[in-house]
């Protein structure tokens, strides 16, 4: 295979054998080792579709702990079924800090307040399961709740959580107070045990309020959603003076947007609850907070007066067109599609339905200004999509490219955005547009590693040794979306931990196919076998690549490597890869080096792992596509 030329003295041809290793042996879909369970949190099993955001309301951003008792939870409970709240999605009535006794009973239980809730835990519950709605509550995992006067539950956990099964509690608020030196990953993976233990149903709120925990990093695989940032405020932004413990609505939402890889389907970043309604912020400011916190498919906790709120409070709750962004079973959070300056910023997420995308047009400054959005920033392919606004529940048209609003001082338009999915065919994914990217440190790369924050600054993809020209690198938490729109059916990659971290790194993968985990393996650090996926995507329209931080986001740099989508008719399997190279020079003489490119190499079934050069010197070293080589003596090596 190698050049060949005519001989000279002190001279030799180029020559050399190049093997192509190919390989063809995959694992079928998956539930993984983690042992983890749906019950106590939300993370499908592969097969199960997730549940959807919860939707609720919660007492402590009106009334505190001193407004909380037991009328106001009936009166609220009445007032959400009669006000049309449960009718829009909000099923999850919650009862926040100050709803139990300053000591625990003689048997070493949480126990009501006698007089905020005379009648007792468990009645207050049947009450609002008798109206319909899911009962949450409220419990601290340090030695005391935030108020500072009742106790909190740590080394109580299995004790508490068996409590609230027997008082019918859905939902568990799990709040980080008094909970000085303790590791907030172990302290709430012991929650979720509990919760598993009890043999209920309850979604597990880990309100993790300080964001150097990395609730982002661990909350998946711990709970159903979990807290990013301070307490909120009911103001626009942190206005001075403002204590570190409270941020500002638009603060809040910028700390969530640095990690929305981690929101999937069932697990989702948790902004803190809403101000809807209170009074601290303008109906326009509103409707943006709500718009924004449906972008990021964040839990949807009214925090107002539900028995009493304005008509315009209740039109921007009860919205079902951006309640649907929300609730979407993608399961995406919003991205940046674009930041053109003076506040303006255009927002997306990808919508279940052939090129569907929910666009937020987001005006922060202090005037009215026309912003555009054009379908190439939101991964549509160019030409004709329809437009609709979701706040005046109106259609717009059909627009060639892009489309054009006037968007008021804080306010943001909503709009769902209709066009054409670029198409993907058979081959290698990381050859062919993605239309979702997120990624916790820097881009996902394509051919390389990730590197580091910067773009492009990857290596070689490399897992155990071996080399690969395609796929992706990412940095966990992780995620692409591609849409194969039902015309595709199989999805094979081989995963693992890149050697550029070395025995470091903590992951899992998974492959979501329209909302539903289609496969999950095990947790991966560098020190890991690479795992061979392989996945039937038939009939499916979303394909989402997620890779998953099991304890901290430090050196979480995983590959996606050789990740192939089959599309059509394929050659028979095991079919002998075509080994093709070209040279920098065909004639050398000793000590002149030679760089020898195997890239224009094909294999038929796409799966070219490794090169392995043979120079005639010696014993052939694996290499890669491309390698160089010092000759040293007039030779004939092998070809």
């Amino acid at each position: 295979m190698g050049l060949r030329g005519p001989r000279r003295r002190s001279s030799f041809p180029v020559g050399l054998t190049l093997i192509l290793l190919g390989l063809t042996a995959a694992t079928a879909a998956h539930a993984g080792t983690t042992g983890l369970s749906s019950t106590g949190f939300r993370m499908a099993p592969v097969g199960m579709t997730a549940t959807p955001p919860t939707m609720g309301w919660n007492s402590w951003n009106a009334f505190g702990c001193h407004g909380l008792t037991e009328t106001l939870v009936r009166e609220t409970a009445d007032a959400m079924v009669n006000g049309g709240l449960l009718a829009a999605g909000y099923d999850t009535l919650t009862l926040d800090d100050c709803w139990s006794a300053v000591s625990r009973d003689a048997s070493g239980n949480l126990t009501n307040d006698p007089a905020k809730f005379p009648s007792g835990m468990k009645a207050v519950g049947d009450y609002i399961h008798s109206r319909g709605l899911k009962y949450g509550i409220y419990a601290s995992i340090g030695t005391a709740t935030c108020s500072g006067g009742t106790a909190g539950s740590l080394d109580h956990e299995y004790q508490d959580v068996a409590q609230f099964a027997s008082w019918g509690v859905d939902y568990i608020k799990a709040d980080r107070c008094n909970a000085d030196g303790l590791v907030m990953k172990d302290i709430y993976a012991r929650w979720r045990g509990a919760i598993i233990a009890s043999g209920r149903s309850i979604v597990l709120s880990a309100s993790d309020n300080n964001p150097t925990d990395e609730p982002w990093a661990w909350g998946p695989l711990t709970a159903g959603q979990w807290r990013i940032s301070p307490d909120i405020s009911d103001d626009w932004t942190s206005p001075p003076g403002q204590p570190p413990w409270k941020e500002g609505m638009i603060d809040i939402f910028d700390r969530n947007a640095a990690h929305a890889a981690a929101t999937a389907p069932g697990t989702v970043n948790d902004p803190d609850m809403l101000e809807v309604g209170n009074g601290g912020m303008t109906d326009t400011e509103y409707r943006t907070h709500f718009g924004l916190w449906a972008l990021m498919s964040a839990p949807l906790i009214a925090g107002n007066d539900v028995r009493s709120m304005s008509d315009a409070t209740r039109t921007i709750l009860t919205n079902p067109e951006v309640i649907a962004v929300d609730q979407d079973p993608l399961g995406f959070q919003a991205n940046l599609a674009g930041d053109i300056g003076n506040g303006l910023q255009v927002w997306y997420k990808p919508l279940a339905g052939s090129g569907a995308r929910a666009v937020g047009l987001l005006n922060r400054g202090s005037a009215s200004a026309t912003m555009t959005v054009s379908w190439n920033a939101i991964d549509l392919a160019p030409g004709i999509a329809t437009v609709r606004d979701l706040w005046a529940r109106a259609d717009r048209g059909s627009f060639a490219n892009q489309y054009s609003v006037s968007v008021s001082a804080h306010g943001m338009a909503l709009l769902r955005v209709v066009g054409t999915d670029s198409p993907i065919s058979d081959g290698f994914l990381s050859d062919q547009p993605w239309t979702y990217m997120a990624n916790e440190q820097g881009p996902v790369e394509r051919n390389s590693s990730n590197g580091g924050g910067g773009a492009g600054d990857g290596g070689t993809l490399t897992l155990n040794g071996v080399p690969y020209l395609r796929g992706f690198g990412g940095h966990a938490p992780s995620a692409l979306e591609f849409r194969p729109n039902g015309s595709c059916q199989t999805f094979t990659a081989e995963v693992g931990v890149d050697d550029e971290v070395g025995t470091l790194g903590s992951v899992l993968f998974q492959v979501w196919g329209d909302g539903q985990k289609l496969y999950e393996g095990g947790v991966m650090t560098g020190e890991t076998p690479t795992e061979n996926v392989n996945v039937s995507i038939a009939g499916i329209r979303s394909l989402r690549l997620q890779i998953v931080s099991v304890d901290s986001t430090a050196d979480d740099h995983a590959d996606w490597a050789n990740p192939r989508i089959a599309c059509a008719d394929r050659p028979p399997p095991n079919q002998p890869p075509q080994a093709r190279f070209s040279t920098t020079r065909s004639l050398v003489t000793p000590w002149e080096i030679v760089a020898f490119d195997a890239e224009s190499s094909t294999d038929p079934d796409g799966t070219i792992v490794s090169y392995m050069w043979d120079f005639g010197e010696g014993s052939p070293p694996m290499g890669s596509s491309c390698d160089t080589r010092t000759f040293t003596r007039d030779d004939s090596p092998s070809s």
